[in-house]
């Protein structure tokens, strides 16, 4: 239930009703899942690591598995297929329909937003328009790459950047779509992979869920993907 005050422009939720709605059926229960136990649907979350570990490959290959409803690498079924949405700086269209089409994608369910009136895709201002392609094309994956490229604050200030990222996080709540922004390592690193990442903490403080990708130790060249956070189940 939402009750309103004769004010307009905000709303208040009796929290009992929220809790009626969860009793007897397990916290975890009433979270979606794109990849069940692993990436949660209307969320945000981040992956990180250093530049030309894979990144991109890891993103371009859930990426296809959204796009066919492909099982995921545990074998796990893919409950939500649908489209797919990238902002991605680096990485050229061709680039990315290159890396995808070699991952098995049905190109026809992925798109690119390049530009926004000529500039770059900006955050939080374009997020509307980005709500708008998540619901036209049923895009149930989204992928910022990396997140610095299209943040319109000072990436360094806390303040800002949750002021930038928090109405990404409601979109994604919105939407019902998994959002994923990708971030570069810090030059001098550190021991907690939370606190790895380039920029403010408020980037990984507003996500659901994280991800870092790195070698191997015993074996170089191979890649691990390991997770650093999730808030909504246990850790996978």
């Amino acid at each position: 239930m939402v009750t309103r005050n004769k004010t307009p422009g905000y709303k208040v939720t009796v929290l009992s009703d929220v809790s009626k709605r969860r009793t007897g059926r397990g916290a975890n229960q009433r979270t979606p899942w794109l990849w069940p136990g692993h990436f949660p649907l209307a969320a945000l979350g981040v992956l990180h690591g250093d530049p030309g570990l894979g990144k991109s490959m890891v993103t371009t290959d859930l990426a296809a598995r959204v796009t066919k409803g492909m099982a995921w690498p545990d074998k796990s079924k893919m409950p939500a297929g649908g489209g797919v949405l990238f902002l991605a700086a680096e990485d050229s269209p061709e680039e990315i329909a290159a890396r995808c089409g070699a991952a098995g994608a049905d190109l026809t369910k992925i798109f690119q937003l390049n530009e926004v009136s000529g500039d770059v895709p900006s955050l939080p201002r374009d997020i509307p328009i980005i709500a708008d392609l998540i619901r036209e094309h049923n895009i149930k994956f989204v992928v910022i790459d990396p997140i610095m490229v299209f943040l319109g604050v000072h990436a360094g200030s806390d303040q800002a950047v949750r002021g930038a990222v928090a109405p990404l996080a409601k979109m994604a709540l919105d939407t019902g779509a998994s959002v994923l922004m990708v971030r570069h390592l810090t030059k001098g690193g550190g021991k907690n992979a939370k606190q790895a990442g380039g920029g403010s903490m408020g980037l990984i403080g507003q996500c659901r869920f994280g991800y870092l990708v790195g070698p191997d130790p015993d074996k170089p060249k191979r890649r691990i993907v390991a997770c650093t956070k999730m808030n909504v189940a246990s850790e996978p």
